[in-house]
């Protein structure tokens, strides 16, 4: 197999015409205003990138395919200089269907038996990336999710003679000869489907690919305009406020002068003279001592609360789904509970305190979630090898240090995307909390009277 050299695939990437990416998170990216070859070359960049900066750890090298007579693979990917995987791309504006998806997968197998170099019998697996510009349709999904299964449902002959009629080199293959190297290849091939979200979530840790491949567009977003909007406003003395509790604090203060506006800090007083607050010091500061316990309270809850939620994640997502389905080993369940709660724990302090505060009170926190990653990791196997070296087991009682790192690091791919989901989904729900004490007017505004009586009937349907 020829490679392609590194100066050839620069210059293809340096190209006049760039489609619009619009920067909003690079959720989407319009792959299908590429062309073939141009999708092809991203998704090397891509892989590239990833075995490089340790994100992909089944493999340690890559090369290109040249444009035509790739035989059923645009990459050709390697670990210790053996063969390991391939990576097929398919640009279409319509969504991958599962006839296509057969024919596309067996077309590669058909290669392989006439260059028996492309997927060696001596390998025990090779991993085959299908990489789609758009979807997948939802029966070709099925099929890819349980493959080496589902497979055999089909009528592989019939797909098998239609492919041999629209290549030339498979004329001389025949399926009744080639049908047992098909049903071994397929056990022993492993599958990974990619859509075009997949492939625009992993690219958004390699700005500068996308920089290559698209011409990025700015969106201001909602918030930017309305704060663009406030200072002009700001500037002429008026008021911009769309939150209907924000409309009704101002209502409440905007006639209350400098002077009657007392600032504690964590308690904010309105309505109030100076004076009242000198003559009564004592009483002040019990009351503000008292909200501060009170609000410090409720923290602690919230503290509770959350865990109470990252536990019943963990269970629902981790050890029912990955775990009981043997999935994952037991050993990297242990990494889900700390890593979880690191993430969503720094994100809660900051909403508690002053960044600076925050920082030397929580070191090992105020990092990057590679970073806190790496920390959990090193403690469960500096734990593990511990244990083995004081209950001084061998192979047949528990795997040794380097075979459960092997183990890990395997189960690491589909168990760390998960964890970083259910981080977020929680990281989402933690707010900046603020309490406001009012007197009894509130009994004269009907339509927060309303709003009153819809959040007493939600506690009184709670059981």
């Amino acid at each position: 197999m020829e490679r392609i050299s590194k100066e050839i695939i620069e210059s293809e990437i340096n190209r006049e015409y760039k489609p619009n990416a619009y920067q909003a998170g690079y959720k989407t990216l319009p792959f299908n205003d590429l062309s073939d070859r141009d999708f092809e070359i991203l998704i090397y960049q891509l892989i590239r990138e990833r075995i490089k900066n340790s994100h992909e750890i089944r493999f340690d090298d890559i090369a290109l395919m040249q444009g035509v007579g790739e035989q059923g693979r645009d990459c050709c990917l390697y670990k210790d200089g053996q063969v390991a995987g391939v990576a097929q791309c398919k640009k279409y504006k319509e969504r991958l269907t599962k006839p296509s998806v057969i024919k596309e997968i067996l077309k590669f197998l058909m290669y392989s038996i006439v260059d028996n170099t492309i997927f060696p019998d001596d390998i025990s697996c090779l991993n085959y990336l299908l990489f789609v510009s758009n979807d997948f349709t939802g029966p070709a999904i099925e099929l890819l999710s349980k493959f080496n299964t589902e497979i055999y449902k089909e009528d592989l002959e019939k797909y098998f003679i239609q492919i041999k009629e629209d290549y030339e080199s498979f004329k001389e293959l025949d399926f009744k000869e080639c049908e047992e190297s098909i049903k071994d290849k397929i056990n022993r091939l492993r599958l990974q489907k990619y859509n075009s979200i997949d492939i625009a979530c992993d690219l958004a840790l390699y700005p500068e690919i996308i920089k290559n491949y698209f011409s990025i567009m700015s969106i201001s977003s909602l918030k930017d305009t309305e704060d663009a909007l406030r200072n002009v406003l700001n500037e002429f003395g008026m008021n911009f406020l769309t939150d209907e509790t924000l409309k009704d604090f101002e209502s409440r203060i905007k006639n209350i002068p400098n002077e009657n506006r007392i600032k504690l800090g964590a308690v904010d007083f309105y309505g109030y003279e100076l004076d009242y607050f000198l003559k009564n010091k004592e009483l002040v500061f019990s009351v503000f001592k008292n909200i501060f316990h009170e609000k410090a309270r409720l923290d602690q809850q919230i503290l509770e609360f959350l865990l109470d939620k990252i536990h019943t994640k963990v269970i629902e997502e981790i050890t029912n789904k990955l775990l009981y389905k043997n999935k994952i080993h037991p050993f990297s369940v242990q990494i889900a509970s700390p890593y979880i709660s690191a993430l969503c724990f720094a994100s809660l302090f900051r909403t508690m305190m002053p960044i600076d505060l925050f920082k030397r009170s929580f070191p090992n926190l105020d990092k990057s979630r590679d970073l806190i990653l790496k920390d959990i990791e090193r403690k469960i196997f500096k734990e593990y090898e511990q244990i083995i070296s004081k209950n001084h087991l061998n192979m047949e009682e528990g795997a040794d240090l380097i075979t459960i790192k092997e183990i890990y690091n395997k189960d690491k791919i589909v168990l760390i995307p998960i964890l970083d989901k259910i981080s977020d989904e929680l990281i989402s729900k933690i707010k900046t909390t603020t309490i406001t004490i009012k007197d009894m007017n509130f009994l004269d505004n009907t339509d927060y009277m309303e709003k009153l009586i819809e959040t007493a009937k939600k506690f009184d349907s709670i059981q």
